[in-house]
Parts: C-alpha cells; structure tokens; sequence
C-alpha cells in the first residue's frame, strides 16, 4: 500500500490469501490512491482468481489433447479460411500450419467426391448442424487417404456461428486391413467349398484319366483315337491341377518345391496375363528355355503375376511396352553380396520391365515394405511386392529393383539354377512298370476299383477289389491269402482309409499300404509317412504313376532309389 501511495500510480498483483481455517485463496489484488478533502485515500479491489484460474487450466488440458492426438484437428472461420490445425493434421496431410493458414481446406480434394457431396456438408453446417462422414482427401505429395471427419458449428453468445472445428480419424491403413479380412474370409470361402467338392471331384477325374489311358494301351498309336484319348487325359489332368490351384490359393500352405522349368511356369502366368492386358500394351517375351529351378510352382506364379501386375498399374495412361526376360547368370562372390546375399553361383533371372511412370528414390527405399504403395487406393493394397519379396527369399534368391522417373521401372528375381536333368522322370515313361504279387484295392467307388484292377493285372499283379472298408478287414483278418499290399481310398462310408490302416497294422504289421486320396484335411504325404504309412498317392494320377507307386512300396524302396533303377 505504501509502494501505491508514494508512486501515486494503479497497481495490480497477484497473491495468495491465508484465510483463518488455513485455507490459501488465490487473489487479484487492484489498488489505486485517491486525494477527497485533502486527505489521500487508499483503495483496494480483491478478486477472487479461482474460477479464472480452473478455466485456464482447463484451457491448456484441452490445448495439450488437441496438439498430442493422433486425430487431425482443422479450425476455419465462417468463409473457410483455416486459423488453426494441429501437429497430427501436419503428420497426415503433409501441408504445415504456415502454408495453409488463411487458405481453403479444398487444397486437399481428391476430386473422389462430387459437387453435390460438398454442397449436403456446407448446408448442414450452414443450418448450425453437426456434419459426419468419411473424405477422401490428398495429401501434399500428391497420395490418397481416407478420413472420418466430424465438423462441428461454434457459436457465440447470441447464437451466430463463429467457426468451424473438423477433427478427422485417418483410417486408411485401417480400411486396407479391413479389406485383407474381407479377402481372407473370402479365401477361407473358396477353399471350404474346395474342400468339399475336392474329393468327389477328383474320384471323378480319376476314372475319366485311367479309362481313357487304358483305351489308349489297346488301341494303334498314332490314330486319331489314340490322339483323342490323350486331349482327354490332358483334359482331366488339367482339370484335376484347377482344383489344387484353387485349394492352393485360397489357403496357407507349406512349400511344395519340386525340380521345374521356369520357362513353363512364365508361359502359364502368360495366358492369365495376356487375358487382362489392354491392347495399348505391348507384351514382349525374351525367353529361355530349359532353365530348371528348384521352387514352389504356385509360389513362383505369384511372383510372377504380382510382377506383372505391378508393372501394368505403373503403365496408368494404358498404354506402353511390358518386357519379360528369363535367362541365366553367373554371380560372383562381390557382386552377390552386392544383389542381395547370395552365394557365388549360376542363377536364373527374371526381369519384368515396364515402361511407366518410374518410382522416386524415396519410394526405391520403400518400395518392398508391407502396406506401402504408390497407385491410388482402389489399385492395390500395398502387399504385393512384400509378398514378392517373402517368397524370393525364402526360395534362398534375391529381388532388384531399378527405375527412373517418366521412363518406368526393372524388377529382376534371381533364383538358384539346377541342372536341367533334375526333373520328375516318373512322369516321362510311357509303359507301366511290371511287378508281381497279390494285391487288394479298396474304394467305395466302384468305378475307381475296376480302373485300379486293370492297371494293376496289366502291369502282371494278383488282385481282389473290394468297395467297403469293413469287408476288406474282415478278408485280412481272416487271413486265408497274405496280400503284398493294400491299396485303399481315404474318404469312405464306415470307416476311413485311415483306419482300415491302423486296423490292418494290429494284426498284420508286415502289410505294407497305400493311401489314395481325393482330398483330405487330416492326412498329407508327410503327416502320412510319420504315421508309418508306406505310400500315398492324390487323384487324380495317371496309370504310371499308379504303377510306379505299387511297384515303389512292395518293393520297400525310397522314390529315388527306384526311379534310378527304372527310368534310366
């Protein structure tokens, strides 16, 4: 009060009162001097701070949420000129808070939504309503992102709208995983009704295949009957693999690899390829033939398709030049480590080269990540050339990657090379392998038992054909002829192939078996070999491969050992 008195000014502080019952008030205290009948006056307001001070505190929370959330927060005025966004809105669109201030937030259209959408959001807003709904908008560098937006009117005392306030949840990466659900529940779909159909389906094509292949041993070669019987089993063979294909595709699998020739795998990825490929594209193909790798030919497809996918989506104008290239090189130690890891050696390559827009080297960086991808949202999700990628490297190869911006992009795999004699040799004879024994053949599709009976009398073996499971264990049982094999389906009415297995190796363990099967959930070649199953076999199969097999599991040899023996 002295310090007022003598400067002769106002003053105003701050302080905390201590009332009586200990309590600490804070306070403005207001002071001012007054000089009434010659005499000077003191005067002294206090104000109570604890209201003000609980809404600034309420103030700066509300400030901290605003500026630490993940949501982007967009303040405008009643013309649309943006006053305020928050770090998260910087993160999303790419644009900072200087370069948008005072400017329209139309900056980020898409040009996805019409006239019409934009007009519905303004006059709800107008009316002094909450507006909700998602936006596709774009970002600074040009991509696309989607966003649920709410847009709030703020209104001051007397009711007239001051501001807007948008806060916007980006839910692009959340939409693609919703799409990648959507397609695997599609995929768990395709291969429920896969699964069912599998074995019937496969039974079927198994007597188409083996009558037409014994018609085929009694009849001249080179007639036309004999040719048309072959289309046929071509026919049936590649109806059987559409089954597998489809089986394959739309479930996680191990690895099935096997010795194959690249050059027949890229030639079948063609025809899917040139099916969807706009004329405006040219499709040139530098090939190779007789380049083997050791892959999963399902697998390698899939490179290959999503290569070329790829490529066609970076050719947006439709039109353009798609070159494929398979050859072999030789890859030193430096230059090896170099590509990607990989030891000194011969390798076969494929080079997908597009002539498209080409790639940034910011996104050459990027470009095998999950998620990540530079083609509008509805052209992909991102996992394409990540998957690519899992499988190159887990077939112990290497993928490359070149590009320059407006003259398109090069993806070259590189993959072991094998010795082109490596091949499946079962499948190039043409005569049944002979052998002799008794042998019992057990499948309740009595079409499929007479198909087996004849293979197996004209490749010189004893049979008996049996259609019911039951039957046949109560003929072992009885054990009045010792068989030198049983050959039984796996699917069966009473019980299963599986069974009849395990029932025939308590009483006679020296019996060997075979296992054929259309399709089954529960036994695979490996898991069947684990359980001490001696053979196994999937229909369709040829009348060799039959033959062979009979031969392979009497005879008590491993595959390789017997194919030497054979098939020289």
């Amino acid at each position: 009060m002295g310090r007022v008195s003598d400067s002769g000014a106002d003053n105003i502080v701050e302080m905390n009162l201590v009332c009586a019952d200990g309590v600490s008030i804070p306070v403005e205290v207001s002071t001012s001097r007054a000089k009434i009948g010659g005499r000077i006056l003191i005067q002294g307001i206090l104000r109570d701070l604890r209201e003000r001070q609980a809404c600034d505190e309420h103030l700066k929370l509300l400030a901290t949420v605003t500026e630490q959330t993940d949501d982007a927060v967009v303040i405008t005025n009643t013309q649309g000129q943006i006053s305020y966004v928050n770090p998260a809105f910087e993160r999303i669109s790419g644009y900072r808070l200087a370069e948008v201030f005072g400017k329209n937030p139309n900056l980020l259209k898409s040009g996805r939504h019409d006239d019409a959408f934009y007009k519905i959001m303004w006059d709800t807003l107008k009316d002094g309503e909450v507006w909700h709904g998602n936006l596709i908008n774009r970002t600074k560098n040009g991509s696309f992102y989607e966003e649920d937006a709410i847009i709030t009117p703020v209104k001051d005392h007397t009711g007239k709208i001051k501001n807007y306030v948008a806060v916007k949840r980006d839910k692009t990466r959340q939409i693609a995983l919703e799409k990648q659900v959507r397609e695997s529940r599609k995929m768990l779909a395709i291969s429920t009704l896969a699964g069912g159909i599998a074995h019937d389906f496969n039974n079927i094509l198994t007597a188409i295949m083996g009558y037409a292949e014994l018609a085929q041993y009694q009849c001249e070669k080179n007639t036309p009957l004999a040719r048309n019987l072959g289309e046929i089993v071509r026919g049936a063979d590649r109806a059987g693999r559409l089954i597998e294909h489809i089986r394959t595709f739309s479930r996680q699998t191990e690895k099935n690899v096997a010795a194959l020739s690249l050059s027949m795998v890229v030639q079948q990825a063609f025809k899917r390829i040139r099916a969807n490929l706009p004329d405006s594209i040219n499709l040139v193909e530098k090939i190779d033939t007789g380049l083997m790798v050791r892959a999963d030919p399902t697998q390698l497809h899939q490179v290959i398709m999503n290569l070329c996918d790829n490529a066609c989506q970076a050719m947006k104008h439709g039109h353009g030049t798609l070159t494929v290239t398979v050859g072999s090189v030789s890859i030193g130690i430096r230059e090896g480590v170099r590509i990607g890891n990989l030891s000194a050696g011969n390798y076969v390559c494929i080079s997908i080269q597009d002539t498209g827009v080409g790639l940034s080297a910011e996104h050459l960086r990027r470009v095998f990540e999950p998620y990540f991808t530079t083609h509008e949202q509805c052209e992909g999700t991102g996992l394409g050339l990540s998957v690519v990628h899992g499988i190159v490297n887990d077939h112990r190869g290497a993928i490359t990657v070149k590009s320059e911006i407006g003259k398109g992009s090069c993806f070259t795999v590189y993959l072991p090379e094998i010795p082109g004699d490596e091949n499946n040799v079962v499948a190039q004879n043409q005569e049944l392998m002979k052998g002799s024994g008794l042998v019992m053949v057990v499948d309740d599709e009595q079409q499929i038992v007479e198909y087996e009976l004849q293979i197996l009398k004209q490749a010189g073996y004893e049979v008996r054909g049996v259609s019911k499971s039951s039957e046949a264990l109560k003929i072992i049982q009885n054990g009045i002829d010792h068989y030198d094999l049983i050959v039984t389906d796996m699917a069966m009415p009473g019980f299963t192939g599986l069974q009849l297995f395990r029932e025939v190796r308590k009483k006679h363990p020296a019996i060997p078996v075979l296992l054929c099967t259309g399709y089954s959930e529960y036994v695979s070649k490996e898991s069947s070999k684990k359980m001490g199953i001696n053979g196994y076999l999937v229909k369709p199969f040829t009348a060799e491969q039959f033959a062979y097999e009979v031969k392979r599991v009497i005879e008590g040899s491993e595959e390789e050992e017997l194919a030497h023996l054979f098939f020289r």
